[in-house]
């Protein structure tokens, strides 16, 4: 069985690319081609296929425009993510939206190859609209990402994974695969790390610095702080190294 596959991407070389990697893949066949978002929702109405390759930025109608309109007419329709560049929002909206794979250019060759393989497999393995990942890579950045943006909120790895709209297991491994930690080290790392900037940096007193940095329990505070520095906030303050040093 041959499946079909719609490339969308305003630039031709880009499109010329993919076809080819595609068609060196027996039972794949590129039948449409379009440079932006209009042009593709018509080619779909007229001639549906079983994979959508969208670029996010297109003239008119950007990529995320284009995925909310697929989503409402062919709600089972696999698209994957291609992009020069990318945004946490982007990111989340995509898997909240439910897409097959997310890759950011240059993109790894094999990597592609095979999520395409797996969104037309018949277990539809990938993101599906339940926000299942398979490409979790640049989901996983992302909630780093978040992590740094939102680290003083009451920020929990159940929160985060909602979302990212990622099981929380999925998130756990992710991080330990990608970062070499889990998600709540991270997010104890940074807030931690922001604390040490105010002690360094401010005369705030150490109650303040731990509920601005998002802690709700000062002795939490206190435990993680010596964790990761092997002191207390009141002797580092005393002891504070030289500027562009830190004792973890």
């Amino acid at each position: 069985m041959s499946h079909t596959i719609l490339l969308v991407d305003d630039h031709k070389i880009i499109r010329d690319g993919l076809r080819s990697l595609i068609e060196k893949s027996d039972g794949l066949e590129v039948i449409a081609e379009a440079e932006d978002g209009q042009t593709a929702l018509q080619l779909l109405a007229n001639d549906p296929v079983d994979l959508v390759l969208l670029d996010l930025k297109l003239p008119g109608l950007n990529g995320l425009d284009v995925l909310q309109r697929i989503r409402r007419a062919w709600p089972d329709l696999a698209v994957i993510i291609i992009t020069g560049h990318s945004t946490h929002e982007q990111v989340v909206e995509a898997a909240n939206l439910g897409v097959a794979g997310y890759f950011i250019k240059p993109w790894d060759v094999d990597d592609l190859a095979l999520s395409v393989r797996k969104a037309l497999g018949p277990d539809g393995m990938g993101w599906d609209a339940g926000g299942q990942v398979q490409r979790a890579r640049d989901l996983f950045e992302a909630a780093a990402e978040y992590i740094r943006d939102h680290y003083a909120e009451n920020l929990r790895v159940r929160k985060l994974a909602r979302i990212l709209g990622v099981s929380v297991d999925e998130l756990r491994e992710g991080f330990r695969r990608e970062m070499g930690l889990t998600a709540k080290r991270y997010l104890m790392r940074v807030r931690i790390g922001n604390a040490v900037h105010l002690l360094r940096h401010s005369d705030q007193p150490v109650k303040a610095i731990a509920a601005q940095v998002g802690y709700t329990h000062l002795s939490n505070f206190y435990q993680d702080f010596h964790r990761l520095n092997g002191r207390t906030p009141c002797q580092y303050r005393q002891l504070a190294p030289p500027a562009g040093q830190t004792f973890y």
